[in-house]
């Protein structure tokens, strides 16, 4: 985290800047103060007293000459405003195009391949974007050339800074994005210069290397510093060897498995440089927290499905143990060796079954069905086929007779016949009763009965007398019948109408309904109207029947339609709703003329005006 901090600083402390804080020796045209040395040209590495060389000049690492919001220190060109700690800019090789990144202050190197040799169809990884991989392909002209877009970018560039929210000394919460195109973490910067009370000392060079003199000043309520005091007596102080060179390491990674270091210079002045970046994380283990890792198997028939399982990394980088597979998906055919069965009805009235089945090969596919097995468990009888059963008959039982059924379509028995002429005997059997039917009543459409009894010699006795006649139906030759409803003004009237019996004893069609009698009261949503006259023309009103037959109250009367009023001075008929003039003798009698303005109404003159004189408009 040092290293974001001071970066943090270098770029917060511009943000203040005025011009009564110009360095000292320095005036804002670039020239000597009144009295002052005019300052060397400097080279990279030769600036004292915490001074920085930019254009050839030593400057306050704070500086921003061209406002562009970016202190001199991270600013790859504080000459330029376009330019700051995040700007870049095109670059290429002899095969490539690339880019060159502004990073704390310092191009970094174009990422623009430099082995451009290569042989056709030969592809390679390379780096691209913000710490992105780029396919690349050997063309036939064996230059490389990109193959797709740059992927698997970092979340930002290098030396990029985020600010979020405000914090303690005028500052805001930034961070900067790191080597690795992962952001930092969030740490407080000075949104002003300095902390309000704050002091600041200034050292400088005033003799050899190890002595130095100094000077304070103080941070005001604005989080500006206040001016220099003036410098002190030289003291003797420690330092660095110049030349020198001092590293940090730091944890990285997964659970900070890895580690890597950065590196800083101890300058001419013997003062330390700034730390540089921090370098590849190295030998880092294990997995980030809270990742899922899946993993695939075959699975089903022939391996033809697949099914998942998954781990989590664990908040010590260590992966759990796999969980259990999912479910099978995808799969098609069927297992090896496994047998399917059917069944199918068969026999009388499919009243039995018999089974088939087929074998799944070792490609993972269903053989050809088998031929269906025995017919079992069939039931009931053949359809159309007969059965007879016989008994003794006849007088004393010296005869036989007999009586079938048939298996009907459903493979069941039909009920037993009647018993069939009694053979072999001419006699009666003792106690044995005989009957015997005629048709009788209207048109024969009755029956009836009459019987007799074997004696105990197996003799018939004679016939008893006819039964009542029943069953009769129909209806008495040349009679009549007549019906009746209901009808008219709701259901108040009735009609008949009547059908004879014809010599078949049955019904004729019937006729037409007669005469409505009776019915009383109006048809529902009849309409009826009555008319009166108006002046010089009618006017209608019309009533409605409503649901019970009862006619409605009278509507208003409408407009008076062909009709007016004479008008006095023209003799011309006035329209209804217009205004002429009126002869009123009555109401005028004292006026040598007796007229009146009035508007026509459907009765007649109304609305009139006084009386004039003239015989027109008043």
């Amino acid at each position: 985290m040092r290293a974001w901090s001071l970066g943090v600083a270098l770029a917060a402390g511009l943000i203040a800047t005025t011009c009564d804080e110009t360095p000292d020796a320095m005036r804002s045209d670039g020239g000597a103060r009144d009295g002052a040395v005019p300052p060397a040209v400097c080279t990279a590495g030769t600036c004292t007293g915490g001074k920085i060389c930019v254009r050839g000049l030593c400057v306050d690492p704070i500086e921003d000459a061209d406002g562009d919001g970016f202190a001199a220190s991270v600013d790859c060109d504080d000459a330029d405003s376009t330019v700051g700690v995040t700007a870049e800019r095109t670059c290429s090789s002899a095969c490539a195009g690339g880019i060159e990144r502004c990073v704390m202050g310092e191009w970094q190197p174009c990422d623009a391949p430099s082995d451009c040799s290569c042989t056709p169809g030969e592809v390679r990884d390379a780096s691209c974007g913000s710490c992105g991989r780029q396919a690349q392909r050997c063309g036939d002209d064996r230059m490389w050339a990109n193959d797709g877009a740059c992927t698997a970018e970092g979340e930002c560039s290098p030396g990029a800074i985020d600010i979020a929210g405000s914090c303690e000394s005028c500052g805001s919460m930034r961070r900067i994005c790191l080597n690795d195109c992962h952001w930092d973490a969030f740490a407080c910067a000075t949104g002003g210069e300095c902390e309000v009370g704050a002091e600041d000392v200034s050292t400088e060079s005033c003799g050899s290397c190890g002595v130095e003199h100094e000077r304070t000043r103080a941070c005001d309520t604005s989080c500006a510093w206040g001016t220099w005091s003036d410098w002190g007596a030289c003291t003797t102080t420690g330092g660095c060897t110049a030349g020198g060179v001092e590293s940090e390491p730091q944890t990285c990674g997964n659970c900070g498995s890895g580690a890597q270091e950065r590196m800083r210079s101890c300058d001419p002045a013997c003062s330390w440089g700034a730390w540089g970046s921090w370098g590849t994380c190295a030998g880092e283990t294990g997995c980030s927290p809270t990742a899922v890792e899946t993993g695939m198997q075959a699975c089903g028939a022939c391996g033809s499905g697949s099914q998942p399982r998954t781990r989590t990394c664990t908040s010590g980088c260590g992966w759990t143990v796999w969980g259990s597979w999912g479910t099978c998906v995808g799969s098609i055919g069927c297992s090896p060796t496994s047998i399917e069965s059917r069944m199918q009805s068969c026999g009388r009235c499919a009243s039995g079954t018999q089974n088939g089945s087929r074998t799944c090969d070792a490609a993972c596919g269903w053989g050809t069905w088998g031929t269906w097995g025995t017919c079992s468990g069939e039931t009931g009888c053949v359809p159309s086929s007969m059965e007879t059963a016989s008994e003794s008959c006849g007088g004393c039982s010296a005869g036989t007779r007999s009586h079938t059924r048939t298996c009907d379509a459903a493979c069941a028995w039909g009920g037993w016949g009647a018993w069939g002429t009694c053979s072999g005997s001419t006699a009666c059997m003792s106690g044995a009763s005989e009957s015997q039917m005629q048709s009788c009543g209207r048109c024969a459409s009755g029956s009836q009965a009459r019987a007799r009894t074997c004696d105990a010699m197996c003799a018939w006795g004679t016939w008893g007398t006819w039964g009542t006649c029943g069953g009769e139906t129909g209806c008495v030759p040349a009679g009549t019948e007549s019906g009746s409803q209901t009808c008219g003004n709701c259901s108040s009237g009735t009609q008949t109408r009547t059908r004879a019996c014809d010599a078949m004893c049955a019904w004729g069609t019937w006729g037409a309904w007669g005469t409505c009698a009776g019915s009383t009261g109006c048809a529902p949503g009849a309409l009826d109207s009555e008319s009166q006259s108006c002046t010089g023309g009618t006017q209608t009103r019309t009533r409605t029947c409503d649901s019970a037959c009862a006619w409605g109250a009278w509507g208003a009367w409408g407009t008076c339609s062909g009709g007016g009023c004479l008008d006095a001075c023209t003799g011309v008929t006035v329209p209804i709703g217009s205004t002429g003039t009126k002869f009123d003798y009555v109401y005028c009698r004292y006026w040598t003329s007796h007229y009146r303005r009035c508007t026509c109404g459907s009765t007649g003159w109304t609305s009139c005006g006084s009386c004039t004189t003239l015989c027109g408009p008043t």
